[in-house]
C-alpha cells in the first residue's frame, strides 16, 4: 500500500552522516497525529492556555486572565482572585484598556468573559470595590495575533536557522530550537559541523499546515534520489514568548 505521506525529519543530500543521526522515515496515515508532536486540544486556539495573573503586594484581590494570548476571535475568562474572606461588592471591567468601562456590576461574582475579535496587545483593567469601600485597580495583558503575523515570525525563525547552518555556527543553529529540543539537536550538529553549510543550503521553503497560538506545523517537499518526499517541521512558542523549532 502506498503511504499517503512520507515524513523525513531532516533532509540534506550531502549531509549523509548527519542525516543518519537525526533523520528517519515515518509513515503517517491521514488523520493520525504525529507521535512526537505536542498534544493539542482540538477545537481550541492554543495547545496550552496562557495565563496572565496579577496582584499588587498585600492587595485583597488579584485578577487572572485565561488564555492570555491566541488567535481571534478569542474568548478570555477573567477571574477575580480573592485573598480575604470578604468578596467584592462591585466590579468594573475595561476589557480593552481604553479607559471606557465595558461592564459595571454590583455583585460578588468572580468570573467574567469577553471575546477579543481584533488583533493587538490589550491591557484590560479591572476595578474591584471591597466591602470597606476601597477601590482596587488590577490589570492584565492580552495578546491577540493573526495567523499571518505568526506565520511571518515563524518564517523569520526558519530563515535565520538556515543562515546559521550555512555559516556553520552550531551554537546559533541550536538556539533556534525549543528548550526541550535544543540540547539534542546541538549535540547532533556538533557531531558533523562540516556538513552544516550543505544542510542549510538544502533545506527548502516551508508551506503552512497548521497555526495555533502556541503550536504550528509546516511542510516542505524535497527530492531525494529522484523521489519527492514530504517532511514536517513543528514550531512552538516557548515560555519566553519566542517561536522556536520543536522538531523536524
Amino acid at each position: 500500500m502506498t503511504p499517503q505521506r512520507q515524513v523525513v525529519r531532516i533532509i540534506a543530500d550531502t549531509a549523509a552522516a548527519l542525516l543518519l543521526l537525526i533523520s528517519s522515515v515515518v509513515i503517517a496515515q491521514s488523520g493520525e497525529p504525529r507521535p512526537d508532536a505536542p498534544v493539542v486540544q482540538q477545537g481550541t486556539q492554543s495547545s496550552r492556555p496562557a495565563v496572565a495573573s496579577t496582584r499588587s503586594a498585600e492587595a485583597p484581590f488579584g485578577v487572572e486572565a485565561t488564555p492570555a494570548s491566541g488567535l481571534p476571535p478569542l474568548n478570555v475568562t477573567f477571574r477575580i482572585l480573592q485573598y480575604t474572606e470578604d468578596g467584592p461588592v462591585r466590579v468594573e471591567l475595561d476589557y480593552e484598556g481604553n479607559g471606557a468601562i465595558d461592564r459595571d456590576v454590583a455583585t460578588d461574582e468572580l468570573e467574567f468573559g469577553y471575546f477579543y475579535s481584533q488583533t493587538g496587545t490589550f491591557r484590560p483593567m479591572v476595578f474591584v470595590t471591597s466591602a470597606d469601600g476601597r477601590r482596587h485597580s488590577l490589570s492584565a495583558t492580552i495578546v491577540i495575533e493573526s495567523a499571518a503575523q505568526i506565520d511571518a515570525k515563524i518564517r523569520g525563525v526558519w530563515n535565520d536557522f538556515r543562515a546559521a547552518l550555512v555559516a556553520e555556527d552550531t551554537s546559533a543553529a541550536a538556539s533556534y530550537f525549543s528548550e526541550v529540543a535544543r540540547t539534542r539537536y546541538a549535540a547532533l550538529f556538533n557531531q558533523e559541523p562540516d556538513e552544516l553549510a550543505a544542510l542549510g543550503a538544502g533545506l527548502p521553503e516551508l508551506q503552512q499546515v497548521t497555526i495555533m497560538a502556541k503550536y504550528a506545523e509546516y511542510s516542505a517537499v524535497r527530492e531525494i534520489d529522484g523521489v519527492a518526499r514530504l517532511f514536517l517541521v513543528q514550531f512552538v512558542r516557548d515560555p519566553d514568548g519566542i517561536w522556536r523549532i520543536a522538531g523536524m
